[in-house]
C-alpha cells in the first residue's frame, strides 16, 4: 500500500526522497487532563452525535486573515453531516477576529489553552451543539516534535495552522498545488473534528479495536482520515495520491463509522 501511494505522489510531486513524517507521539494534546465534558454539555461526544441537540454549531475564530479557503467549510460540513444526529443541520459561524496582539509566530499547548479560553463563546442556542476552532498564523511547537497542522483537545477545542499546511503543499506541482492543499485544509479540519466528537477512542468507544498504539487516539486504517499522517505534511501526499487515483480526497474508514454508528443509537 505505502509503495503504491508513493508511485501515485511521484506522478504529481517532484519525489527527491524527501524526508519522512515524524512520529505524532505526544505531540497532539488530545486531552488536557481534564477529562470529557458531562455527557449533558452543548460539547461533548454525545452532544455531538445524538439527536438530543437538534444542530451542531463550530464556533470559527480568525487570526491574522487566515479564514477557510473557499469551500472548505462545506466540505467539512459535508463530511461530518452523515455521522451526526443533527436535523436541523451543521453550521459554521465566525466568531471573532483575534486581536494582532494575541497572535504569535509559535504556539505551546500552554498558549492555545489560554487563547481558547479567551475566545471560545459557546455560540448557539441552548438546543444546538458546539464545538470550538481557532485558525491561527505561525506554528505549533509539538512537545514530541515535528510538524503538526492541526491540534484537539478536550472534546471542545481546535487550532488549525494554515500557513503550515500551505507548507506542506510546497513540493506539489503547481498543476495540482492549489486543489490539494484545499482539500488539505479540509481534510485536517475534519481529521481534528473527528478527535473532538470522540475518535478514536476518545470518548466514543470502539467497536472493534482499530487504535494505533504507536499513535494513540488515531486508527491504524492508513485509508481513513482519522489516520495519524492527516494532521502532519504527509498529509499532502496522500491527498495527491487519492486525487490521481480519481477517488474520493478523504473518507472516514469503516471501523470509526461502525464506531459513530453504535455511539449514535445506544
Amino acid at each position: 500500500m505505502k509503495r503504491l501511494l508513493f508511485a501515485l505522489t511521484c506522478l504529481l510531486v517532484a519525489c527527491d526522497g524527501g524526508s519522512t513524517p515524524g512520529s505524532s507521539d505526544g505531540a497532539t494534546p488530545l486531552t488536557d487532563g481534564a477529562g470529557p465534558p458531562p455527557a449533558g454539555d452543548r460539547s461533548s461526544p454525545a452532544a455531538y452525535v445524538r439527536g438530543d441537540f437538534r444542530a451542531l454549531v463550530i464556533e470559527l475564530d480568525v487570526g491574522g486573515g487566515l479564514a477557510p479557503s473557499a469551500g472548505v467549510s462545506d466540505t467539512v460540513i459535508g463530511a461530518m453531516g452523515p455521522l451526526l444526529d443533527k436535523p436541523d443541520g451543521i453550521r459554521v459561524e465566525t466568531d471573532t477576529e483575534i486581536p494582532t496582539e494575541r497572535l504569535q509566530d509559535e504556539w505551546t499547548f500552554a498558549d492555545l489553552q489560554a487563547l481558547a479560553a479567551e475566545t471560545f463563546d459557546s455560540r448557539g442556542s441552548s438546543d444546538e451543539a458546539v464545538l470550538h476552532t481557532m485558525w491561527l498564523p505561525g506554528r505549533y511547537v509539538a512537545e514530541g516534535g515535528g510538524t503538526i497542522l492541526g491540534v484537539a483537545w478536550s472534546n471542545r477545542h481546535i487550532a488549525m495552522f494554515p500557513e503550515t499546511i500551505e507548507a506542506s503543499c510546497s513540493g506539489l506541482l503547481p498543476t495540482v498545488r492549489e486543489r490539494v492543499c484545499t482539500e488539505a485544509q479540509a481534510a485536517v479540519w475534519t481529521h481534528e473534528i473527528g478527535h473532538v466528537i470522540g475518535l478514536v477512542n476518545l470518548g466514543i468507544p470502539m467497536v472493534e479495536d482499530h487504535e494505533d498504539p504507536d499513535h494513540p487516539g488515531h486508527t491504524n486504517d492508513e485509508e481513513g482520515v482519522m489516520y495519524w499522517a492527516y494532521e502532519r505534511p504527509a498529509a499532502a501526499d496522500l491527498l495527491a495520491a487519492r486525487l490521481a487515483g480519481g477517488g474520493p480526497s478523504f473518507e472516514f474508514g469503516p471501523a470509526s463509522l461502525a464506531d459513530v454508528e453504535a455511539f449514535r443509537a445506544p
